[in-house]
């Protein structure tokens, strides 16, 4: 965003990989170095946000990442853009690339994503959680389906990982501000401290 000062982190990556985590965490790890940071999430807590979040077993396809698209540039309008000109520093879990993802997973094309999406700013940093989908799966059926998207089955859960290495690729070639880190088999402790690492030195925190 031309003429804001402040730093805008996104944390994208399959569901089940550790992102919201990761987002309360480098919120903390912001703070304890007198930086002023918030922390969003994706859909929004806004009423578009809310539609959205609560309708993805009543929308689908277009209609679904039109509503999501119209979320986000709420979202940009009237939380992350006016943190960011006040300095802050705003970590987002989720931005477009959960979009490129996530709508193609729904069955629609990348470029209809990309054009609905074409005007909304790009993060300052944007963290890229990825691993095995065996683990992310089992993870997230752990933590309980909050969405169809959560439902997946082998197959769809596989594709999603796979779609998020995908989508890496091709907004890095775009000159997205990409940083990937594969999880592995670390627990969340090594993973927090291995991006607060790769964030201090991104931005120089």
């Amino acid at each position: 965003m031309d003429g804001d000062t402040g730093v805008f982190i996104t944390v994208d990556g399959p569901s089940g990989v550790g992102k919201s985590t990761l987002a309360r965490f480098l919120e903390k790890f912001i703070a304890e170095r007198g930086r002023t940071v918030a922390c969003t999430t994706e859909p929004s807590g806004g009423q578009i946000g809310a539609l959205a979040r609560f309708g993805t077993h009543d929308f689908h396809g277009r209609v679904l990442s039109c509503l999501i698209a119209a979320d986000r540039y709420h979202h940009v309008e009237t939380m992350i853009a006016p943190a960011l000109g006040r300095g802050e520093v705003v970590v987002c879990d989720r931005y477009l690339p959960s979009s490129l993802v996530l709508d193609q997973l729904d069955g629609v094309p990348a470029d209809f994503v990309w054009s609905t999406h074409r005007d909304l700013p790009w993060p300052t940093l944007a963290v890229f959680l990825t691993g095995a989908w065996q683990l992310c799966a089992e993870r997230a059926a752990k933590r309980g389906n909050h969405s169809r998207f959560h439902h997946a089955d082998d197959p769809v859960k596989r594709r999603e990982v796979e779609l998020f290495e995908r989508v890496a690729d091709e907004l890095a070639a775009k000159g997205y501000p990409v940083c990937r880190y594969d999880i592995g088999s670390q627990d969340a402790e090594a993973v927090q401290q291995a991006i607060a690492r790769l964030v201090s030195a991104r931005l120089s925190l």
